[in-house]
């Protein structure tokens, strides 16, 4: 419930003294309306200010918001979102706890519309190894493979002529999860990233 200049101002009037010099609509009277306006207008500003602290609720303060928390990520798309889907990658960003399991990432991959799946990498070692295993040197603990999965993924063939030095044999929907997952990623992890048609 706002408080409106008339709320304030008898409140005003009833902190004064009592006596006929007090009261009336004179010069005191002009000074205490214009108190009370303006304490109105403050407690106007203060209730929304309840709402500008919370990410899934700010209004004006969202560009502040942003810039502290570093957004719009580099990983974002292009396409210019609505005030809605800021607040949602705002309160994403926000409530986000670096969850490095295969579920955290999975849930990562989904807010970016993404599906993966993960594998890890073990280095060779006597008695571990078996019979048909990738032989794998110490480095290959730092390293874990991210295969994300599209619907579709179009193949070229390359023939001579309608080919030049940098043309892709292949595309796919590069979904923006690639980078962030190179965001979130350890320092001493290496992603690799493979695509295959779910």
């Amino acid at each position: 419930m706002d408080l409106t200049g008339t709320d304030y101002l008898s409140m005003l009037q009833a902190l004064l003294p009592r006596g006929p010099v007090w009261a009336g609509a004179g010069r005191m009277g002009q000074v205490l309306q214009s108190w009370a306006d303006e304490f109105a207008l403050v407690d106007a500003r203060i209730r929304p200010l309840l709402l500008e602290s919370e990410p899934e609720t700010v209004d004006e303060l969202l560009p502040d918001w942003e810039a502290e928390f570093g957004l719009p990520e580099p990983c974002d798309p292009e396409a210019e979102p609505t005030d809605g889907e800021r607040r949602t990658r705002l309160a994403a960003k926000v409530h986000y706890l670096a969850d490095h399991t295969e579920p955290g990432w999975q849930a990562l991959a989904a807010r970016y519309g993404a599906t993966l799946r993960l594998e890890s990498f073990q280095p060779s070692e006597a008695g571990l190894l078996v019979a048909g295993g990738e032989l794998l040197g110490d480095r290959a603990r730092y390293s874990w493979r991210v295969v994300v999965l599209t619907p579709t993924i179009t193949v070229r063939e390359p023939i001579c002529g309608d080919f030049v030095a940098g043309d892709r044999l292949g595309d796919w929907d590069r979904l923006p999860i690639e980078c962030a997952i190179r965001r979130r990623n350890h320092a001493h992890l290496i992603p690799i990233f493979g695509y295959t048609e779910d």
